[in-house]
């Protein structure tokens, strides 16, 4: 934590969206830092039952009555990208009208700290790289719209009301979470795509260029990311959350070929588009939040494909 940002006492903490991937992760680790968490969603995960409380953020009223006695919040919630395509309505429902609702509801209380779980893909194709987040916005789908525009709107609270808030924008976030063997088994990112096709041994099928890039952040940095964010004050600022490293969809096809220790000639499948490269510049982060990742790429895809080895086989 930067010496100029100053850090908040640990006080009552509510997760919004806490049944999601990240959730999963961040409540357990907030506890195990000695926060006292209120988790906020649709379902409680198993351990959760006792700092749970059911709702859904599209609900004003049941928001306004789970405030009481929170000091700062995260707020997870929204409607994931697949689903914001299938269905744009829903996705503003949630993602910019729920991010409205709990921004309403804070007023009436006194926040310290609010952070909002932004992602990278608000930058469209980058002009530059790496990207700072002076970087121009230019969403390329429902989904990156709806996350700037709830960037917005906590950026105009923060202007208005002098709510202290951090925006996150996240970068490729990987990683275990144990949700639900079902749940995780059926991960469309590319990684995991990438493990499961190589632990069957099936050629891994690359659906876009293959010098498209990612900035890969595993979910364990991740979570720190955010804890030190919560735990910060001062005026609203965004922030990227990455590696600061890109990799190739290509050469990282031939790493999780490696490490499964497969050797099989990757498919690359027709595509359309340019390739999209995205490398973060965490300079900010590591400035204000002291923070630096901690676990390598290589590190974070042999412990995924060991657990997909030892509960999938």
């Amino acid at each position: 934590m930067s010496s100029n940002s100053g850090e908040l006492p640990r006080s009552q903490l509510l997760v919004t969206g806490a049944s999601g991937y990240i959730g999963s992760n961040l409540i357990p680790y907030l506890r195990s830092q000695g926060e006292t968490v209120r988790a906020f969603g649709r379902k409680a995960l198993p351990g959760m039952e006792d700092i749970w409380i059911a709702g859904d953020i599209t609900d004003a009223q049941a928001i306004r009555g789970v405030l009481a006695g929170v000091d700062k919040i995260i707020h997870l919630a929204c409607l994931p990208m697949g689903n914001c395509a299938k269905d744009p309505a829903a996705c503003v429902a949630v993602n910019v009208q729920g991010t409205l609702n709990l921004l309403e509801a804070c007023k009436a209380i006194e926040i310290s700290q609010f952070v909002y779980l932004s992602t990278a893909q608000v930058y469209g194709y980058p002009v530059r790289l790496p990207i700072d987040e002076d970087h121009p916005t230019n969403p390329r789908s429902v989904y990156a719209a709806s996350k700037l525009a709830g960037e917005h709107l906590v950026q105009a609270y923060a202007n208005a009301a002098g709510l202290s808030a951090t925006i996150l924008r996240l970068f490729n976030v990987y990683g275990w979470a144990d949700i639900s063997s079902s749940a995780i088994h059926q991960r469309s990112t590319v990684e995991s795509i990438f493990i499961r096709q190589a632990l069957a041994g099936r050629p891994l099928t690359i659906e876009a260029h293959p010098m498209e890039a990612r900035d890969f952040i595993h979910i364990t940095d991740v979570v720190r990311a955010i804890h030190a964010a919560v735990r910060r004050k001062g005026q609203a600022e965004r922030l990227n959350i990455g590696s600061g490293q890109m990799i190739t969809l290509g050469a990282l096809a031939s790493e999780v070929l490696r490490l499964c220790g497969k050797e099989i000639q990757p498919n690359v499948s027709s595509y359309l588009h340019p390739p999209l490269q995205l490398q973060a510049d965490i300079t900010q982060a590591k400035q204000m939040l002291e923070f630096v990742p901690a676990v390598s790429l290589s590190a974070g895809l042999q412990q995924l494909i060991r657990i997909y080895q030892e509960k999938f086989g």
